[in-house]
């Protein structure tokens, strides 16, 4: 009952309005980051992903071109560093993932009528737009054994081309500008975007508790924070 059009509210109903006041922003990405665990600090929480990732290029699906596709048609492949791994088998259609992946260009995520099964816990990160055009599920217990983070500085659309409705995913997924998913998907896990664009077919959107304790890494995190407001009150005793 949170969602009637574009109006998403903290309570339950429409006719609620908004009542975090500033106690909860929207993480950026061009917002500053220091990172808790060495104490560096970055300009921006890009800088920080661009520093702690794997770079891979446009034409590790054999395409070098604008965007890297990873589906059904796309051949096997393999990359890692310090930071991240990913391979890719096409017989079995298993994405294998760890830590940050990180592309300069667009992502488009399996094929019509085709499943893209992923294995780990990682987060691929796109600086283009991302598009997911089918099933995206976790090969073992999501998300205590296998997550998935998909995370884009732009566009998020899922599963929004002609006949791809009616879509499975699990996963956390994080767009700074929007997400659109305007069919009748069934999605486990979380979204995280500036703008919600869930059009007149309005998914079916699960949130998982236990994603908070197994967030992939490199996903923007909020600051944690108590919020109590007194309704009302009286005195007891003299």
């Amino acid at each position: 009952d949170g969602v009637t059009g574009s109006g998403v509210n903290s309570d339950n109903g429409s006719s609620n309005p908004y009542d975090l006041a500033d106690d909860a922003t929207f993480p950026y990405l061009s917002d500053p980051y220091t990172d808790t665990a060495t104490g560096i600090s970055y300009a921006t929480y890009q800088a920080y992903i661009n520093a702690n990732s794997l770079l891979i290029s446009d034409n590790i699906d054999g395409d070098a071109d604008s965007k890297i596709v990873i589906s059904s048609e796309t051949d096997d492949f393999s990359a890692s560093n310090a930071f991240g791994s990913i391979s890719w088998d096409k017989s079995e259609g298993l994405l294998t993932i760890d830590g940050v992946v990180r592309m300069n260009v667009s992502l488009d995520l399996g094929k019509k009528n085709n499943t893209v099964t992923y294995t780990g816990n990682g987060t691929l990160f796109s600086d283009g737009d991302v598009r997911v055009h089918s099933d995206l599920l976790s090969r073992s217990t999501f998300p205590t054994v296998d997550s998935l983070g998909v995370m884009t500085s732009k566009i998020m659309y899922l599963a929004t081309g002609g006949g791809e409705s009616q879509v499975n995913m699990t996963g956390a997924f994080y767009a700074q500008n929007k997400v659109v998913s305007s069919k009748q998907n069934e999605i486990a896990g979380s979204f995280v975007a500036g703008y919600f664009d869930l059009g007149s077919n309005v998914p079916h959107l699960y949130q998982v508790p236990a994603l908070s304790r197994f967030l992939p890494g490199g996903l923007p995190k909020g600051t944690s924070s108590a919020t109590i407001t007194t309704l009302s009150w009286r005195r007891l005793g003299s």
